[in-house]
């Protein structure tokens, strides 16, 4: 999901937000992902308990 927010939260220019959900794991390759793509950009991570809807990734049984 992309949310543009013009004349929000004193940004002094157009921006998209990418909100997305990741396994703990994945946090990691995310934020070096991010990094490569612009080192300056904002980023928060916070905990959830429930996640409903969308494409859910099936784990494999080890």
């Amino acid at each position: 999901m992309v949310i543009s927010l013009p004349k929000s939260f004193d940004v002094k220019h157009d921006c998209d937000i990418v909100m997305t959900i990741a396994t703990r794991l994945e946090v990691h390759r995310l934020k070096e992902a991010i990094s490569e793509v612009d080192a300056k950009a904002f980023f928060y991570v916070s905990r959830i308990k429930e996640v409903t809807g969308g494409v859910v990734k099936k784990r494999g049984h080890h």
